[in-house]
């Protein structure tokens, strides 16, 4: 049988695997251990204790994260690869497409209905995949659904069938989705990777992996680490649980262990934050981690606290996209592209382009100055003829435009004529006849190349990790089955990247180990720091609200037995209290 070691709430859980390791294993077999993790991140802290045990290199353990390792139990029946994302929302564009009966026909036919749809219905199918939930199930509950949109009970009423064509689908490309190969890992009767397995349990279990729990807590050379409570759906299975107490011990509090503050806005809170670690010797600050619950507040942070610090800092959390001057900017371009018409375009819209900061400081042949002065000059031109709509050759073949700026600006006239029509070039016509997905992706790696060789705006200190986002992204999708997408609606063809766009996360790395800690809630599991700030602790953002599912509302989840608003309130609860216990002094 196995056994089940249960830590204390707090406890530093990659230090007390080291040392148990250290007591129970010789060096020499570590290399022959698995070790799973809920996340990536513990593993280098334990490889770092490991290391200041033996003093000299080593090979360690084989790692997983929980992803990792279910799928690693699913390639025992013979896959062990995930399917990509986009390749995943192609394949369930395909399906919802060629429905053509009823109100889903309906949606099918529509090309936003359809993206919407597509996306909540990956999300679904990915949920009730990793929760085990049969299709059975699924085709009776949507005989009686609650009073929702019109359009989700369709879905809803489908979403058995779907969820088949769907997972028949995946399997042909030979390849998995997250959801599948939870689901396949809970039914497989193979081993797990490594002679002794070290499994750590996260306080949310999966019903997949519940099931994955239950079998293998029958083989002696398996060790469960639980912190805290034992998980609901593993109560019933690992029923002689052994707590130990942290070997670190309960960290040492002053009175002002922990400190709660309130700041008037954003600006307020991170004033606050620089104040406080200000005051902090670096060896303390090396120690410390702050908590974004919100990714969004990572940037003022850079800017307003970090950079005001000393010490060094690792950022180990994604960035959204969408809040970066690269997307805004495809935005920009995508309003002046749904504008055009009968050769012009909305006056509005291509003044914004002009006006995006990549855009006006550009020094194609001019000197960033004079590409401003242009600019205000064509904005002064648009306003004086009040017309809604432009020609783009008119206001190239405005002599006295050019001889203007040039003037002021000191700059040749015929260089700001070409300026002004590579502009034109590289970010309106360049999109003329584009059709595919592919064709887009193709386009806007051309602009942003453009951008990077003359545009001085780029060297700002993000810039390269928001470029390199888009980069990754129309790599992706050029190589994916979504490039050769073409709606028939040309509008749709633009909104339909931005959505896509929109979903990417922009992953910062440091020195992971080094300095002061800056990390999501998510990045903190298992996880202890000497001191803990956390930012953002408002109603609806710790925990978050999260918006009501259109497909899987409350009464259908508790019907299929899904986790609700309450589970995921107590994941959170879990996740914050074990960073708090661990802590000798916090501030929120």
């Amino acid at each position: 049988m196995s056994r089940t070691l249960q830590l204390p709430i707090g406890a530093d859980v990659p230090g007390f695997l080291a040392d148990l390791l250290v007591r129970e294993v010789d060096p020499s077999g570590w290399p022959g251990l698995a070790v799973v993790f809920p996340h990536e991140r513990p593993r280098l802290y334990l490889n770092r204790r490991l290391a200041a045990h033996v003093g000299r290199a080593f090979f360690p353990p084989a790692y997983f994260s929980m992803d990792r390792f279910m799928l690693e139990l699913a390639g025992a029946e013979g896959t062990a690869e995930t399917l990509d994302a986009l390749d995943a929302q192609a394949l369930m564009l395909e399906l919802l497409s060629a429905e053509t009966e009823g109100d889903i026909g309906r949606i099918a036919r529509n090309p936003h209905l359809c993206f919407f749809w597509s996306r909540r219905l990956l999300d679904a199918i990915d949920e009730l995949d990793t929760e085990c939930v049969p299709d059975a199930a699924v085709r009776h509950i949507a005989l009686e659904a609650p009073e929702i949109s019109r359009a989700a009970e369709a879905i809803l009423a489908s979403l058995g069938r779907l969820r088949e064509s769907f997972h028949a689908a995946v399997r042909e490309t030979g390849r998995l989705t997250r959801g599948l190969a939870y689901a396949v890992a809970a039914r497989s009767a193979g081993g797990h990777p490594g002679k002794e397995l070290f499994l750590v349990l996260p306080p949310g279990l999966t019903r997949a992996e519940a099931a994955v729990v239950r079998r293998l807590e029958r083989r002696e050379s398996v060790t469960f680490l639980v912190v805290g409570e034992v998980p609901d759906r593993a109560r019933d299975v690992l029923t002689r649980p052994e707590r130990v107490p942290d070997p670190a011990g309960s960290p040492a509090r002053g009175p002002d262990w922990f400190h709660l503050h309130a700041g008037f806005d954003a600006h307020s809170e991170l004033l606050g934050l620089r104040h406080a670690l200000s005051a902090l010797p670096e060896e303390q600050l090396n120690q410390a981690v702050i908590v974004l619950p919100r990714s969004e507040s990572l940037i003022p942070l850079l800017e307003e606290v970090l950079t005001a610090l000393p010490p060094k800092y690792n950022i180990s959390l994604g960035y959204p996209f969408v809040r970066t001057p690269v997307y805004a900017l495809v935005r920009t371009v995508f309003a002046l592209q749904k504008s055009t018409r009968d050769g012009t375009v909305a006056a509005r819209d291509y003044v914004n382009l002009l006006f995006h900061p990549y855009i006006k400081n550009l020094g194609d042949g001019i000197p960033p100055d004079a590409c401003r002065a242009l600019v205000h000059a064509v904005e002064e031109r648009v306003l004086e003829r009040g017309a809604l709509r432009l020609s783009l050759d008119t206001i190239e073949a405005d002599d006295r435009l050019f001889a203007d700026v040039g003037a002021q600006a000191g700059a040749d006239p015929g260089a700001l004529r070409r300026a002004l029509g590579e502009i034109h070039r590289v970010f309106v016509r360049a999109f003329d006849g584009v059709r595919t997905l592919g064709d887009l992706s193709q386009i806007l790696r051309a602009a942003m190349r453009y951008l990077v060789a003359h545009c001085p705006a780029v060297q700002y200190p993000f810039s390269g990790e928001f470029f390199g986002a888009l980069a990754g992204f129309l790599d992706g999708l050029a190589g994916s089955r979504l490039a050769a997408h073409a709606p028939a609606d040309r509008r749709s063809l633009f909104d339909f990247f931005a959505a896509l766009a929109g979903q990417q996360r922009i992953p910062f790395r440091g020195q992971p180990l080094e300095g002061l800690q800056v990390l999501g809630l998510l990045e903190t599991r298992t996880l202890r720091f000497e001191r803990v700030f956390v930012l953002d602790v408002n109603e609806g953002t710790l925990p978050s609200v999260q918006a009501a599912d259109p497909l899987l509302p409350l009464a259908v989840r508790q019907a299929l037995g899904l986790p609700g608003p309450r589970e995921h309130e107590a994941v959170t609860r879990h996740h914050l209290e074990h960073l708090l216990a661990g802590a000798g002094a916090s501030i929120l």
